[in-house]
């Protein structure tokens, strides 16, 4: 009995002698870095995803993505060089997309987007606050598309009122010559440079005589008209 006395005695006093141990986690480590779920993950410096392939989701299910926040900072595609003038998208090689917006702070924004399934594509302006098509300017000069409303066509105004409605001068390099010519339409609508005539072989013909006003033969050109009071009598077609 005090044999096992004694040794009950030195276990209890070795037991009650041994230190405390703090508590402690054990975490799983996968190389190269541990995995988990993180409320919040926040790095100081150059920070790698999926350098060895894989995908990256992000904001999966609802949230923001804030990217670049400083105005000098860029988000780079197919790059690692950023260009000189720190755009905040800069991206190399293709880009599909269903539509192109660029908003400025006035609200008015400019588009480029696929049509609603009719094979056609839209571009232009449009300002949120009137709810209505802004006018645009390609190279500082003011270029109205009213493709939904009329189909006009406008360069230098705001308001075309016909197909083509330009503001200002136009040339044709087509018709170019060598010296001044005059245009007129031909029966299919195109327009044809012809030298002027010099007078010197000109007749009068009667509009009843020629089968499409201001036509006059092959070979002549009109130079004047003759008319009463109410009507066009005839033409001056003069030979080239």
């Amino acid at each position: 009995m005090k044999t096992r006395t004694s040794l009950w005695s030195l276990s209890v006093a070795l037991v009650l002698a041994a230190p405390v141990r703090a508590e402690e986690i054990v975490m799983t480590s996968y190389y190269p870095s541990p995995r988990g779920v993180y409320m919040e993950l926040r790095t100081m410096n150059d920070t790698f995803l999926a350098s060895q392939g894989g995908d990256i989701y992000m904001a999966e299910n609802g949230g923001n993505v804030y990217m670049a926040l400083m105005p000098s900072s860029s988000v780079l595609i197919g790059t690692t060089t950023p260009p000189a003038t720190s755009p905040k998208l800069y991206v190399i090689g293709p880009v599909e997309a269903d539509a192109f917006r660029a908003f400025e702070q006035s609200g008015v924004y400019a588009f480029l987007e696929a049509g609603p399934n009719d094979g056609w594509a839209d571009m232009g302006g449009f300002n949120v606050a009137v709810g209505a098509f802004a006018r645009t300017r390609v190279d500082g000069s003011i270029l109205v598309l009213q493709s939904r409303s009329g189909g006009n066509v406008g360069i230098g105004t705001v308001s075309p009122t016909e197909r083509l409605d330009v503001f200002g001068g136009a040339r044709i390099r087509g018709l170019s010559g060598t010296a001044t010519q005059n245009v007129v339409v031909s029966p299919i609508g195109t327009f044809v440079a012809e030298p002027i005539p010099d007078g010197t072989n000109c007749t009068l013909v009667p509009v009843s005589a020629i089968a499409q006003l201001h036509i006059c033969p092959a070979g002549f050109s009109v130079t004047g008209l003759t008319a009463s009071t109410t009507q066009l009598v005839a033409i001056q077609c003069c030979e080239l």
